[in-house]
Protein backbone atom coordinates (compact mmCIF):
# COMPACT_ATOMS: atom_id res chain seq x y z
CA UNK A 1 0.00 0.00 0.00
CA UNK A 2 2.85 2.39 0.86
CA UNK A 3 4.38 1.86 -2.58
CA UNK A 4 1.08 2.48 -4.34
CA UNK A 5 0.43 5.70 -2.39
CA UNK A 6 3.97 6.86 -3.16
CA UNK A 7 3.54 6.00 -6.85
CA UNK A 8 0.29 7.98 -6.99
CA UNK A 9 1.84 11.04 -5.32
CA UNK A 10 4.85 10.98 -7.65
CA UNK A 11 2.64 10.60 -10.71
CA UNK A 12 0.52 13.57 -9.60
CA UNK A 13 3.63 15.70 -9.17
CA UNK A 14 5.29 14.65 -12.39
CA UNK A 15 2.20 14.33 -14.57
CA UNK A 16 -0.52 16.45 -13.00
CA UNK A 17 -1.68 20.02 -13.80
CA UNK A 18 1.70 21.67 -13.10
CA UNK A 19 3.41 19.12 -15.33
CA UNK A 20 1.04 19.69 -18.24
CA UNK A 21 1.61 23.43 -17.95
CA UNK A 22 5.40 22.99 -17.88
CA UNK A 23 5.27 20.49 -20.75
CA UNK A 24 3.61 23.06 -22.98
CA UNK A 25 6.32 25.57 -22.10
CA UNK A 26 9.18 23.16 -22.81
CA UNK A 27 7.54 22.18 -26.12
CA UNK A 28 7.64 25.84 -27.15
CA UNK A 29 11.35 25.95 -26.30
CA UNK A 30 12.04 23.21 -28.83
CA UNK A 31 10.38 25.30 -31.56
CA UNK A 32 12.52 28.42 -30.97
CA UNK A 33 14.50 29.85 -33.86
CA UNK A 34 18.28 29.99 -33.18
CA UNK A 35 18.35 33.75 -32.52
CA UNK A 36 15.49 33.60 -30.02
CA UNK A 37 16.99 30.51 -28.38
CA UNK A 38 20.33 32.32 -27.93
CA UNK A 39 18.67 35.33 -26.28
CA UNK A 40 16.79 33.18 -23.77
CA UNK A 41 19.81 30.94 -23.22
CA UNK A 42 22.03 33.92 -22.37
CA UNK A 43 19.41 35.30 -19.99
CA UNK A 44 19.13 31.97 -18.15
CA UNK A 45 22.92 31.67 -17.99
CA UNK A 46 23.46 35.15 -16.51
CA UNK A 47 20.73 34.59 -13.93
CA UNK A 48 22.25 31.21 -13.03
CA UNK A 49 25.79 32.52 -12.51
CA UNK A 50 24.74 35.62 -10.55
CA UNK A 51 22.34 33.67 -8.35
CA UNK A 52 24.98 31.02 -7.63
CA UNK A 53 27.53 33.67 -6.64
CA UNK A 54 25.11 35.61 -4.43
CA UNK A 55 23.50 32.66 -2.65
CA UNK A 56 26.07 29.83 -2.63
CA UNK A 57 29.07 30.07 -0.32
CA UNK A 58 30.86 27.54 -2.52
CA UNK A 59 30.63 29.63 -5.69
CA UNK A 60 31.37 32.92 -3.92
CA UNK A 61 34.59 31.49 -2.49
CA UNK A 62 35.52 29.78 -5.76
CA UNK A 63 34.96 32.80 -7.99
CA UNK A 64 36.60 35.24 -5.55
CA UNK A 65 39.61 32.93 -5.38
CA UNK A 66 39.91 32.98 -9.19
CA UNK A 67 39.24 36.72 -9.49
CA UNK A 68 36.11 36.27 -11.59
CA UNK A 69 34.29 39.39 -12.82
CA UNK A 70 30.69 38.24 -13.25
CA UNK A 71 29.83 41.18 -15.51
CA UNK A 72 31.98 39.53 -18.16
CA UNK A 73 29.72 36.43 -18.26
CA UNK A 74 27.22 37.27 -20.98
CA UNK A 75 27.01 34.13 -23.14
CA UNK A 76 28.14 30.53 -23.55
CA UNK A 77 31.55 31.54 -24.90
CA UNK A 78 32.26 33.54 -21.72
CA UNK A 79 31.92 30.38 -19.63
CA UNK A 80 35.52 29.54 -20.57
CA UNK A 81 36.73 32.09 -18.01
CA UNK A 82 35.08 30.20 -15.15
CA UNK A 83 36.82 27.30 -13.37
CA UNK A 84 35.71 23.71 -13.98
CA UNK A 85 34.20 21.84 -11.01
CA UNK A 86 34.15 18.07 -10.45
CA UNK A 87 32.15 15.41 -8.65
CA UNK A 88 34.55 15.73 -5.73
CA UNK A 89 33.49 19.38 -5.33
CA UNK A 90 29.87 18.25 -5.08
CA UNK A 91 30.75 15.55 -2.58
CA UNK A 92 32.63 18.03 -0.40
CA UNK A 93 30.22 20.99 -0.66
CA UNK A 94 26.73 19.61 -1.29
CA UNK A 95 25.22 21.65 1.57
CA UNK A 96 26.74 24.85 0.19
CA UNK A 97 25.56 24.15 -3.36
CA UNK A 98 21.79 23.87 -2.85
CA UNK A 99 20.24 27.35 -2.75
CA UNK A 100 16.53 26.57 -3.18
CA UNK A 101 13.59 26.25 -0.83
CA UNK A 102 13.42 23.58 1.89
CA UNK A 103 10.94 21.70 -0.31
CA UNK A 104 13.40 19.67 -2.32
CA UNK A 105 13.97 16.16 -3.57
CA UNK A 106 17.10 14.25 -2.79
CA UNK A 107 18.62 11.95 -5.34
CA UNK A 108 21.91 10.22 -5.97
CA UNK A 109 23.99 9.39 -8.97
CA UNK A 110 24.25 5.77 -10.11
CA UNK A 111 27.96 5.76 -9.32
CA UNK A 112 28.99 3.74 -12.37
CA UNK A 113 32.29 5.60 -12.09
CA UNK A 114 32.64 4.29 -8.53
CA UNK A 115 31.78 7.57 -6.84
CA UNK A 116 28.04 8.01 -6.14
CA UNK A 117 26.95 11.53 -5.22
CA UNK A 118 24.03 13.10 -3.39
CA UNK A 119 22.22 15.70 -5.51
CA UNK A 120 19.14 17.84 -4.95
CA UNK A 121 16.21 18.76 -7.21
CA UNK A 122 13.75 21.58 -6.82
CA UNK A 123 10.10 21.04 -7.76
CA UNK A 124 10.85 23.03 -10.93
CA UNK A 125 13.65 20.63 -11.81
CA UNK A 126 11.38 17.59 -11.37
CA UNK A 127 8.80 19.17 -13.68
CA UNK A 128 11.44 20.17 -16.22
CA UNK A 129 13.05 16.72 -16.34
CA UNK A 130 9.69 14.98 -16.69
CA UNK A 131 8.73 17.36 -19.52
CA UNK A 132 11.93 16.84 -21.49
CA UNK A 133 11.62 13.08 -21.06
CA UNK A 134 8.00 13.09 -22.19
CA UNK A 135 8.85 15.08 -25.32
CA UNK A 136 11.65 12.63 -26.15
CA UNK A 137 9.36 9.63 -25.75
CA UNK A 138 6.40 11.28 -27.49
CA UNK A 139 8.60 11.89 -30.51
CA UNK A 140 9.12 8.12 -30.83
CA UNK A 141 5.44 7.34 -30.26
CA UNK A 142 5.22 6.60 -26.50
CA UNK A 143 2.91 8.65 -24.26
CA UNK A 144 2.48 8.63 -20.50
CA UNK A 145 0.04 5.89 -19.56
CA UNK A 146 0.90 3.60 -22.49
CA UNK A 147 1.65 0.06 -21.29
CA UNK A 148 5.36 -0.29 -20.52
CA UNK A 149 7.79 -2.81 -19.06
CA UNK A 150 10.76 -1.52 -17.03
CA UNK A 151 14.04 -3.38 -16.48
CA UNK A 152 15.90 -0.57 -14.75
CA UNK A 153 16.96 -1.94 -11.37
CA UNK A 154 14.03 -0.75 -9.24
CA UNK A 155 13.50 -4.28 -7.90
CA UNK A 156 16.19 -6.34 -6.17
CA UNK A 157 16.82 -10.05 -6.28
CA UNK A 158 13.95 -10.93 -3.92
CA UNK A 159 11.04 -9.52 -5.94
CA UNK A 160 10.31 -10.55 -9.50
CA UNK A 161 7.69 -7.95 -10.43
CA UNK A 162 5.75 -4.90 -9.33
CA UNK A 163 2.95 -3.11 -11.20
CA UNK A 164 2.57 0.66 -10.86
CA UNK A 165 -1.06 1.36 -11.77
CA UNK A 166 -0.55 5.13 -11.76
CA UNK A 167 1.90 5.01 -14.66
CA UNK A 168 0.81 1.67 -16.20
CA UNK A 169 4.38 0.33 -15.87
CA UNK A 170 5.16 -3.29 -15.01
CA UNK A 171 8.55 -3.45 -13.31
CA UNK A 172 10.47 -6.70 -13.73
CA UNK A 173 13.66 -7.42 -11.79
CA UNK A 174 16.87 -6.94 -13.75
CA UNK A 175 18.67 -9.12 -11.16
CA UNK A 176 16.80 -12.37 -11.84
CA UNK A 177 17.50 -12.73 -15.54
CA UNK A 178 18.89 -16.24 -16.05
CA UNK A 179 17.92 -19.26 -18.17
CA UNK A 180 15.68 -20.90 -15.56
CA UNK A 181 13.56 -17.73 -15.43
CA UNK A 182 13.21 -17.20 -19.19
CA UNK A 183 9.64 -18.57 -19.33
CA UNK A 184 8.53 -16.36 -16.41
CA UNK A 185 9.74 -13.24 -18.21
CA UNK A 186 8.16 -14.37 -21.47
CA UNK A 187 4.79 -15.10 -19.86
CA UNK A 188 4.56 -11.77 -18.05
CA UNK A 189 5.55 -9.77 -21.11
CA UNK A 190 3.06 -11.62 -23.33
CA UNK A 191 0.26 -11.35 -20.75
CA UNK A 192 0.88 -7.65 -20.17
CA UNK A 193 1.23 -6.77 -23.86
CA UNK A 194 3.44 -3.68 -23.56
CA UNK A 195 3.89 -1.04 -26.21
CA UNK A 196 7.23 0.00 -24.73
CA UNK A 197 10.16 -1.40 -22.78
CA UNK A 198 12.58 0.71 -20.71
CA UNK A 199 15.89 -0.75 -19.61
CA UNK A 200 19.62 -0.66 -19.13
CA UNK A 201 21.26 -1.93 -22.34
CA UNK A 202 22.93 -4.77 -20.41
CA UNK A 203 19.61 -5.87 -18.87
CA UNK A 204 17.79 -5.88 -22.20
CA UNK A 205 20.71 -7.71 -23.78
CA UNK A 206 20.78 -10.34 -21.02
CA UNK A 207 17.03 -10.95 -21.46
CA UNK A 208 17.41 -11.12 -25.24
CA UNK A 209 20.19 -13.71 -24.84
CA UNK A 210 18.08 -16.12 -22.77
CA UNK A 211 15.13 -15.58 -25.10
CA UNK A 212 17.32 -16.44 -28.07
CA UNK A 213 18.61 -19.55 -26.30
CA UNK A 214 15.01 -20.71 -25.78
CA UNK A 215 13.83 -19.55 -29.21
CA UNK A 216 11.43 -17.07 -27.61
CA UNK A 217 10.49 -13.81 -29.27
CA UNK A 218 8.08 -11.00 -28.43
CA UNK A 219 6.75 -7.89 -30.17
CA UNK A 220 7.41 -4.67 -28.27
CA UNK A 221 7.25 -1.74 -30.72
CA UNK A 222 9.40 0.75 -28.75
CA UNK A 223 12.48 0.45 -26.54
CA UNK A 224 14.21 3.23 -24.60
CA UNK A 225 17.71 2.67 -23.24
CA UNK A 226 19.83 4.80 -20.91
CA UNK A 227 22.39 4.76 -18.08
CA UNK A 228 24.96 2.62 -19.93
CA UNK A 229 26.75 2.70 -23.25
CA UNK A 230 24.60 1.10 -25.94
CA UNK A 231 26.82 -0.96 -28.23
CA UNK A 232 25.89 -1.78 -31.85
CA UNK A 233 25.85 -5.53 -31.17
CA UNK A 234 23.47 -4.97 -28.25
CA UNK A 235 21.14 -2.88 -30.39
CA UNK A 236 21.09 -5.52 -33.14
CA UNK A 237 20.31 -8.38 -30.74
CA UNK A 238 17.67 -6.51 -28.70
CA UNK A 239 15.86 -5.12 -31.73
CA UNK A 240 15.77 -8.51 -33.43
CA UNK A 241 14.69 -10.52 -30.37
CA UNK A 242 12.02 -8.05 -29.21
CA UNK A 243 11.01 -6.90 -32.71
CA UNK A 244 11.53 -3.33 -31.53
CA UNK A 245 13.18 -0.01 -32.33
CA UNK A 246 15.58 1.45 -29.77
CA UNK A 247 15.79 5.14 -28.93
CA UNK A 248 18.77 5.87 -26.69
CA UNK A 249 19.22 8.70 -24.20
CA UNK A 250 22.33 9.87 -22.43
CA UNK A 251 21.87 11.87 -19.25
CA UNK A 252 23.00 12.07 -15.65
CA UNK A 253 21.44 12.29 -12.21
CA UNK A 254 23.07 15.70 -11.77
CA UNK A 255 20.69 16.97 -14.50
CA UNK A 256 23.49 18.80 -16.34
CA UNK A 257 23.20 17.12 -19.73
CA UNK A 258 20.74 15.28 -21.94
CA UNK A 259 21.52 13.83 -25.38
CA UNK A 260 18.69 12.01 -27.12
CA UNK A 261 18.04 10.06 -30.30
CA UNK A 262 14.94 11.65 -31.77
CA UNK A 263 15.08 9.30 -34.76
CA UNK A 264 15.73 5.57 -34.92
CA UNK A 265 19.46 5.00 -35.57
CA UNK A 266 19.90 8.76 -35.83
CA UNK A 267 22.46 11.07 -34.19
CA UNK A 268 22.12 12.39 -30.65
CA UNK A 269 20.51 15.81 -30.26
CA UNK A 270 20.82 18.38 -27.46
CA UNK A 271 17.34 19.46 -26.25
CA UNK A 272 17.03 23.24 -26.33
CA UNK A 273 17.54 25.12 -23.03
CA UNK A 274 18.22 21.96 -21.02
CA UNK A 275 21.90 22.76 -20.50
CA UNK A 276 25.05 24.21 -22.05
CA UNK A 277 27.67 21.66 -23.08
CA UNK A 278 31.32 21.92 -24.08
CA UNK A 279 32.45 18.97 -26.20
CA UNK A 280 36.00 20.21 -26.89
CA UNK A 281 37.74 17.98 -24.35
CA UNK A 282 39.06 14.49 -25.25
CA UNK A 283 38.15 12.72 -22.00
CA UNK A 284 35.18 14.62 -20.60
CA UNK A 285 32.18 16.81 -21.31
CA UNK A 286 31.95 20.11 -19.45
CA UNK A 287 28.30 20.88 -18.68
CA UNK A 288 26.23 23.69 -17.15
CA UNK A 289 22.69 22.98 -16.01
CA UNK A 290 19.82 25.29 -16.90
CA UNK A 291 16.85 23.25 -15.61
CA UNK A 292 17.87 23.13 -11.92
CA UNK A 293 19.30 26.55 -10.91
CA UNK A 294 18.55 25.80 -7.26
CA UNK A 295 21.37 23.23 -7.37
CA UNK A 296 23.69 25.09 -9.76
CA UNK A 297 26.40 23.06 -11.45
CA UNK A 298 28.38 25.47 -13.60
CA UNK A 299 31.12 24.04 -15.85
CA UNK A 300 30.75 20.63 -14.26
CA UNK A 301 33.04 17.92 -15.66
CA UNK A 302 31.33 14.69 -16.69
CA UNK A 303 33.72 11.76 -17.15
CA UNK A 304 32.51 10.81 -20.61
CA UNK A 305 33.17 11.97 -24.13
CA UNK A 306 31.30 12.00 -27.43
CA UNK A 307 32.22 11.00 -30.97
CA UNK A 308 31.16 13.30 -33.80
CA UNK A 309 31.02 12.83 -37.54
CA UNK A 310 32.26 15.32 -40.14
CA UNK A 311 29.01 17.28 -39.79
CA UNK A 312 29.62 17.62 -36.03
CA UNK A 313 26.62 15.42 -35.30
CA UNK A 314 27.02 13.33 -32.15
CA UNK A 315 26.99 9.70 -33.28
CA UNK A 316 28.15 7.90 -30.15
CA UNK A 317 28.69 8.39 -26.43
CA UNK A 318 32.28 7.24 -25.89
CA UNK A 319 32.01 6.58 -22.18
CA UNK A 320 30.29 4.52 -19.50
CA UNK A 321 32.17 1.51 -20.78
CA UNK A 322 31.90 -1.00 -17.96
CA UNK A 323 32.15 -4.77 -17.88
CA UNK A 324 29.48 -6.92 -16.33
CA UNK A 325 29.39 -9.46 -13.52
CA UNK A 326 28.62 -13.07 -14.43
CA UNK A 327 27.30 -15.40 -11.72
CA UNK A 328 27.70 -19.20 -11.53
CA UNK A 329 23.95 -19.64 -12.05
CA UNK A 330 24.11 -17.93 -15.44
CA UNK A 331 23.06 -14.36 -14.71
CA UNK A 332 24.66 -11.28 -16.30
CA UNK A 333 24.40 -8.08 -14.23
CA UNK A 334 25.53 -4.73 -15.63
CA UNK A 335 27.27 -1.84 -13.94
CA UNK A 336 24.20 0.44 -13.70
CA UNK A 337 22.25 -2.16 -11.72
CA UNK A 338 25.26 -3.03 -9.55
CA UNK A 339 25.88 0.62 -8.77
CA UNK A 340 22.54 0.81 -6.91
CA UNK A 341 24.04 -1.41 -4.20
CA UNK A 342 26.44 1.32 -3.10
CA UNK A 343 23.71 3.96 -2.84
CA UNK A 344 22.66 2.30 0.40
CA UNK A 345 26.01 3.12 2.08
CA UNK A 346 26.88 6.83 1.61
CA UNK A 347 30.05 6.44 3.71
CA UNK A 348 31.62 4.57 0.80
CA UNK A 349 33.62 7.12 -1.19
CA UNK A 350 34.79 4.97 -4.10
CA UNK A 351 34.00 1.38 -5.02
CA UNK A 352 35.20 -1.08 -7.61
CA UNK A 353 34.22 -4.67 -8.42
CA UNK A 354 36.80 -7.02 -9.92
CA UNK A 355 35.98 -10.44 -11.35
CA UNK A 356 38.69 -12.86 -12.47
CA UNK A 357 36.78 -16.10 -11.91
CA UNK A 358 33.15 -17.16 -12.22
CA UNK A 359 32.95 -18.13 -8.54
CA UNK A 360 34.21 -14.93 -6.91
CA UNK A 361 34.26 -11.17 -7.10
CA UNK A 362 36.50 -8.76 -5.20
CA UNK A 363 34.91 -5.54 -3.99
CA UNK A 364 37.43 -2.80 -3.34
CA UNK A 365 36.20 0.02 -1.12
CA UNK A 366 37.51 3.44 -0.20
CA UNK A 367 35.52 4.54 2.87
CA UNK A 368 35.47 7.57 5.16
CA UNK A 369 36.56 7.55 8.80
CA UNK A 370 33.04 6.99 10.16
CA UNK A 371 32.39 3.79 8.16
CA UNK A 372 31.65 1.03 10.67
CA UNK A 373 30.34 -2.47 11.26
CA UNK A 374 26.72 -1.50 10.62
CA UNK A 375 27.64 0.02 7.25
CA UNK A 376 29.48 -3.17 6.31
CA UNK A 377 26.43 -5.26 7.23
CA UNK A 378 24.11 -3.07 5.13
CA UNK A 379 26.49 -3.42 2.19
CA UNK A 380 26.78 -7.19 2.52
CA UNK A 381 23.00 -7.63 2.70
CA UNK A 382 22.47 -5.41 -0.36
CA UNK A 383 25.12 -7.35 -2.25
CA UNK A 384 23.49 -10.69 -1.43
CA UNK A 385 20.04 -9.38 -2.31
CA UNK A 386 21.32 -8.60 -5.79
CA UNK A 387 23.83 -11.37 -6.44
CA UNK A 388 22.41 -14.28 -4.44
CA UNK A 389 24.47 -16.88 -2.60
CA UNK A 390 26.12 -18.70 -5.52
CA UNK A 391 29.06 -16.32 -5.86
CA UNK A 392 31.70 -15.56 -3.23
CA UNK A 393 32.19 -11.87 -2.38
CA UNK A 394 35.53 -10.74 -0.97
CA UNK A 395 35.86 -7.21 0.44
CA UNK A 396 39.08 -5.19 0.41
CA UNK A 397 39.34 -1.81 2.13
CA UNK A 398 41.93 0.19 0.24
CA UNK A 399 43.24 3.69 -0.41
CA UNK A 400 42.25 5.63 -3.50
CA UNK A 401 45.57 4.76 -5.15
CA UNK A 402 44.60 1.06 -5.18
CA UNK A 403 41.57 1.71 -7.39
CA UNK A 404 42.36 0.61 -10.93
CA UNK A 405 42.03 3.20 -13.70
CA UNK A 406 41.62 2.81 -17.44
CA UNK A 407 44.22 3.88 -19.96
CA UNK A 408 42.34 7.19 -20.19
CA UNK A 409 42.69 7.66 -16.41
CA UNK A 410 39.00 6.97 -15.79
CA UNK A 411 37.45 4.86 -13.07
CA UNK A 412 35.36 1.82 -13.94
CA UNK A 413 33.00 0.32 -11.43
CA UNK A 414 33.38 -3.19 -12.87
CA UNK A 415 36.56 -4.78 -14.19
CA UNK A 416 36.14 -8.31 -15.50
CA UNK A 417 38.62 -10.61 -17.22
CA UNK A 418 35.91 -13.13 -18.11
CA UNK A 419 34.74 -13.56 -21.68
CA UNK A 420 31.87 -11.49 -23.05
CA UNK A 421 28.41 -12.79 -23.87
Amino acid sequence: MVNRISDFMVSQLKYGYLFRKRLNQVRLYQELEPDHEAVLQNRLLKNLVHSAYQKSRFYKNLYDEHGINLRQIQNKEDLQSLPIITKFDIKSHERDLYIGSPLRYRGSTSGTSGTPLTVYYSVDCVLNEASYNEIFRNNAGHHYGDKAISLRGKLGGNQFEYFDRSSNILYLSSYLIHPSNAKNYLDRIVQFGPKTIFGYPSALEALAVIFRQNQYSVDIPLAFTSSETLYPHQRDLIEKQFNTKIYDRYGNAERTISLVQYSHLGPYSVPKLYSLNEFDYPDQIVTTNLINPQFPLIRYAVDDAVEMDLNLDIIRIAGRIDDRIQTPDGRIIGSAALSLIFKKVPKILISQIIQDSLDEIIVRLVVNNSFGKQDAEVLQKAMRDRLGEAINVKYEYVTQEAIIKTARNKYKLVISSLGKL
